[in-house]
């Protein structure tokens, strides 16, 4: 089990579309205010359809986020441009007289807990994942440990391919019942 110190608001969504050089995003929070401070992680996802990987970009807030009462928006300062794309937020022109609403993600990435995996190459890019087993006891009863894990605000860095998966590694005479469980709550993958 992981139980990292829990992150209020893990994610947002953009109030306005994110130009690729700008260094600042306006992002909605309903729920109060947004307590992101300066120094956390957080990542743009891309709102391109057929976006390939590497596409969501991570970046360091330089300062805490402020209400910008001129955009009703939260605005977060950060060390770089997102580059690349710009990250859409609203109705968006495809052409033809169609659009198509997009809002990109927002997502705090930093916990307090860290998984990491080894630095992947283009060779190796599984990266790391998560086994659950069934183990057998050994007692007179014959019974069956059944694997749970718990991850609570953990932070599952450079973990590649098996990021959000898990392995349960049953034989095929088990019959688990409960199953095996894995729990995510407030965690970040990237």
């Amino acid at each position: 089990n992981s139980y990292g110190a829990p992150v209020l608001q893990p994610w947002s969504k953009l109030a306005a579309t994110l130009s690729k050089d700008s260094t600042t995003a306006c992002v909605l929070n309903k729920s109060g205010p947004l307590d992101w401070p300066a120094g956390a992680e957080v990542a743009f996802g891309s709102t391109e359809w057929d976006s390939p990987n590497g596409h969501t970009k991570s970046r360091t807030l330089t300062e805490a986020a402020v209400w910008d009462s001129t955009d009703l928006c939260y605005r977060l300062t950060f060390d770089e441009a997102v580059n690349g794309h710009d990250r859409f937020a609203g109705d968006v022109d495809i052409g033809n007289g169609k659009t198509v609403s997009l809002r990109g993600v927002v997502a705090r990435l930093d916990r307090t807990v860290i998984i990491e995996s080894y630095d992947m190459s283009a060779t190796y890019n599984y990266g790391g994942h998560i086994e659950i087993f069934d183990e057998t006891l050994d007692d007179l009863a014959q019974t069956t440990l059944v694997g749970k894990a718990e991850f609570r605000y953990t932070q599952f860095h450079n973990m590649g391919k098996g990021a959000l998966s898990a392995a349960v590694k049953i034989t095929y005479e088990s019959n688990f019942d409960p199953p095996p469980v894995l729990i995510f709550d407030g965690c970040s993958f990237h």
